[in-house]
């Protein structure tokens, strides 16, 4: 009876709680809330950050336009102007070129 209690408090007891040790540890690095978990979710964070700053700047140039365009602020050329780039048209006597090909032109010489 000594010899099975004392197998078993110097020998099973401190095999269980290296085995939970190395469990846990494992969990703290490969788990749900582990360190490899917190560094891929810093690079999603990274990657939405960029997102929202380019949001953040289309949104601001929308509303530059936007004001532009107020009943105060409007002026007709800007609107014609607008317009004609938007829809591709282009006025007697002028001609429309586009970015694309302007580009590719550039690029040939």
């Amino acid at each position: 009876m000594v010899a099975l209690r004392r197998f078993i408090f110097e020998g099973v007891l401190p095999a269980f709680c290296v085995l939970g040790i190395a469990y846990n540890s494992l969990l703290a690095l490969n788990g749900p809330d582990g360190l490899k978990a917190k560094d891929m979710t810093e690079a999603r964070l990274q990657d939405h950050e960029e997102t929202l700053v380019a949001l953040k700047l289309e949104r601001e140039k929308l509303a530059r336009e936007a004001r532009l365009l107020s009943q105060e602020t409007l002026n007709m050329d800007v609107l014609d102007e607008r317009a004609r780039s938007r829809l591709r048209y282009a006025a007697p006597g002028e001609y429309v070129v586009p970015l694309e090909e302007l580009d590719r032109l550039i690029l040939s010489q």
